[in-house]
């Protein structure tokens, strides 16, 4: 086991790794980055507290593009801003993913543990639910009819029925979408598995509506491109900038909205694709047609 050096090791490991989690590739090169070549069965809580002390003096970032394609460049700036803890932890869990990665393969013993069991995670405050209501998001989607990129109103109707992530959004197909069962299909969640969640019938007329404004409707609804700063301008218009600060908490409006109008935790985790292992047991036996419902009580 003194012979299996983590840097040459990660490395292999990473270059195999096929799941559908991107970041854990960054996350794993950090540790490279940190550990270098030690000996596997030498790194110790310290050297991975060491790295994380180094991670969180970084803090937040950004990306800033500027010019015009094709000659878009883009640079990372420091927002000052500290990390989350919860990105701070998916940092220290990305250590024992690859150890059990190692183990999978028999490049380390079964009875290794890995020193992130010793180090302690970061208190994360998990609420998904803000303060919210319908029709501050109808009025929102109002005004995002107001951008130039008109597929706006749509994307932000969708994300706040359906929960979607933007990657998941920015790879779905005409195909994936069921208008008259008024369900998307996820093939691969962030958690690697593929699930099912219900449309508002707010979501389903933009949906619709963007697909008549197209003669021929290309593959991908929405595609890869860049909203942000109309996704902004539409929130600072409609005066919701104070609480929609990015477009991810479109997400916890699914969550916050479906709470509200009495859904069960088991019934918020499926539409949003979110399984720990006892809430996917919870949930199994839930039907796409109660997810419906759930979805157009909450928006109705």
């Amino acid at each position: 086991m003194d012979k299996v050096l983590f840097g040459d090791t990660a490395t292999k490991l990473i270059a195999a790794y096929k799941g559908p989690d991107h970041s854990f590739v960054t996350r794993s090169k950090f540790w490279i980055d940190q550990l270098g070549n030690k000996p596997w069965v030498d790194i110790t809580p310290d050297d991975i507290e060491r790295g994380l002390s180094v991670y969180m003096a970084l803090g937040k970032s950004k990306v800033i593009r500027s010019g015009k394609p094709p000659n878009v460049t883009r640079r990372v700036v420091s927002t000052g801003e500290p990390l989350a803890p919860a990105t701070i932890n998916k940092l220290l869990m990305a250590f024992p993913s690859l150890t059990k990665m190692a183990k999978e393969r028999y490049l380390l013993p079964r009875s290794y543990q890995s020193p992130t069991k010793f180090v302690t995670k970061q208190r994360e405050d998990n609420a998904r639910y803000i303060e919210i209501t319908k029709d501050e998001i109808d009025r929102l989607i109002l005004v995002a009819g107001l951008a130039r990129w008109k597929p706006l109103p749509a994307i932000i109707a969708t994300a706040a029925s359906t929960g979607l992530r933007l990657g998941n959004l920015r790879k779905l197909k005409w195909s994936d979408i069921n208008f008259e069962k008024k369900l998307i299909s996820v093939p691969t969640s962030k958690n690697g598995s593929a699930y099912s969640c219900a449309l508002s019938p707010g979501a389903l007329e933009q949906l619709q509506r963007l697909k008549r404004a197209h003669h021929q409707p290309p593959d991908l609804v929405f595609g890869g491109h860049h909203f942000v700063r109309s996704y902004k301008s539409a929130v600072k218009d409609a005066g919701l900038e104070h609480k929609l600060t990015c477009f991810h908490l479109l997400r916890h409006v699914a969550a916050s909205l479906l709470s509200q109008a009495n859904a069960n935790e088991a019934t918020v985790m499926a539409q949003l694709g979110q399984k720990s292992p006892s809430m996917a047991r919870r949930y199994s036996h839930l039907s796409n047609q109660h997810l419906i419902d759930a979805v157009s009580r909450a928006w109705s």
